[in-house]
């Protein structure tokens, strides 16, 4: 998605005045991801589009709670797919549109780094920090990300299908049930 900032906007930009090139910043997402332990990491341009991308692959191992104590299941490996946002301002009286590269490319490192730290801290699980980004390859050779498929669902308009998934899920979860007893009591004690 292209966002075009005017010059007001652009001022109050934090990462305007970036000194690190396209370049270098591919360096730092690489040496970031790498000391995470991420692996794969490939930089791409999105099929049709044109975008720019950063893809990896991330290993999830969850824990499964039981019985008070928690077990380790097997991890799971998914692909990982960030489009590098597609930063312009306008330039001069006569507005001319310029690509800001360099800021576009540190946003999105930035980005990396404050996702992957919440994970680590625990501000986010898995879920909510990866679920977006989470590519699914399609069968003509083309992928999706989750983000894709639920936008789709929202802009339609038509709910039904993530209404049947969350019921589907609510459903799949284990039922608790509380043994209570319900005593009267006499002489009108409240």
């Amino acid at each position: 998605m292209k966002v075009t900032l005017s010059p007001k906007q652009y001022e109050v930009l934090p990462m305007r005045h970036s000194m690190k090139s396209k370049a270098l910043t591919k360096g730092d997402i690489m040496g970031f991801l790498e000391d995470k332990g991420v692996d794969n990491v490939a930089f791409l341009k999105e099929k049709g589009t044109g975008e720019d991308v950063v893809a990896f692959q991330i290993d999830f191992q969850p824990m499964r709670l039981e019985g008070g104590g928690s077990k380790t299941v097997a991890a799971r490996k998914f692909n990982i797919k960030f489009i590098v946002p597609n930063i312009w301002r306008e330039v001069g009286k006569r507005k001319k549109l310029e690509y800001c590269e360099k800021e576009s490319w540190r946003i999105l490192y930035w980005h990396l780094v404050n996702k992957l730290t919440a994970l680590e801290y625990g501000v986010d699980g898995f879920a909510e920090a990866f679920a977006p980004y989470i590519t699914i390859q399609l069968t003509n050779d083309s992928s999706v990300t989750v983000a894709d498929i639920l936008r789709k669902e929202i802009i339609e308009g038509d709910m039904r299908r993530l209404t049947r998934l969350a019921l589907e899920d609510q459903s799949s979860q284990p039922r608790r049930f509380v043994e209570s007893t319900t005593e009267e009591k006499k002489g009108g004690e409240g």
